[in-house]
């Protein structure tokens, strides 16, 4: 029992130490959405995404980053509490439309045969 407490009492003092080194919000799911909101904000009113009219690598990082949870209570939460759906939604078409292709020639697979 006493390894047990010890164990807990040594988890629980890391992630106080980790919640405190990286800023977050005990409530976890609060930090997520400032990031989130945080990202809209970035990305402006007046681009459809971080690399205009086309996503960028940028783009595609957030939207990789936030697929990994599409489908959990998270992600229904982080839609509902923030203005991010719209931008996921958009990005998610673009990516399933291109299969991976490039426009860039260079980029293409049907460059590397």
């Amino acid at each position: 029992i006493f390894f047990c407490f010890c164990l807990f009492v040594f988890v629980e003092a890391k992630l106080v130490s980790l919640l405190c080194r990286h800023k977050l919000d005990p409530d976890v799911r609060q930090s997520l959405y400032k990031c989130c909101d945080k990202w809209m904000e970035a990305v402006g009113k007046h681009r459809r995404f971080m690399g205009g009219e086309e996503p960028n690598l940028a783009d595609l990082a957030v939207y990789g980053v936030l697929s990994t949870v599409e489908g959990l209570p998270t992600f229904t939460d982080v839609a509902a509490h923030t203005a991010i759906g719209p931008w996921y939604q958009a990005v998610g078409d673009l990516v399933k439309k291109q299969h991976g292709r490039s426009k860039n020639p260079f980029l293409s697979a049907d460059s590397m045969k």
